[in-house]
């Protein structure tokens, strides 16, 4: 009777830490961060080359910028971002944090709160599709604004 209590507590055990080595924890911090070595321009070249970029990507440099120091080499900036999927369509808030220094440029881009969900389809900022939806167009501006300092890299070295 002790042995078969022990043999079933013992399989018990051994089914308990099995599963438990299978969990995985899934948190979406809502921020992407992209960071580039950019040779042959100056801090100063990549600051102005990005104010240029907020000029060009927002109605206005003054509405999107909140902060902007260049003996820093920094911007932080908010901009609402209107996105559309099969299922979600919807505006959100988003900031935007840009640092210059050493001949590299960081972005990072963080998701704010929702301004306007239209549709009832449970893409909240819990669900993996709307975290997948932000993380992909965040992406897409930071790889855009990285594309855009090549450009006016290639431009100035003409």
């Amino acid at each position: 009777m002790k042995k078969a209590l022990l043999l079933l507590l013992s399989t018990f055990a051994l089914l308990t830490f099995s599963c438990q080595s299978k969990f995985v924890l899934n948190y979406w911090n809502g921020v992407v961060t992209e960071i580039e070595k950019i040779e042959d321009l100056d801090s100063e070249q990549l600051f102005e080359i990005s104010q240029e970029w907020f000029n060009k990507n927002f109605n206005s440099s003054g509405a999107a910028v909140d902060f902007c120091d260049k003996d820093m080499g920094r911007i932080i900036g908010r901009n609402i971002a209107k996105t559309f999927s099969y299922q979600y369509s919807g505006h959100y808030y988003y900031s935007v944090l840009i640092d210059v220094k050493n001949e590299k440029a960081r972005i990072s881009l963080k998701y704010q709160s929702d301004a306007s969900l239209d549709g009832d389809f449970g893409l909240t900022p819990k669900n993996p599709q709307f975290q997948e939806i932000v993380t992909n167009e965040f992406q897409e501006i930071a790889e855009e604004y990285f594309e855009f300092i090549n450009e006016r890299q290639k431009a100035l070295a003409e």
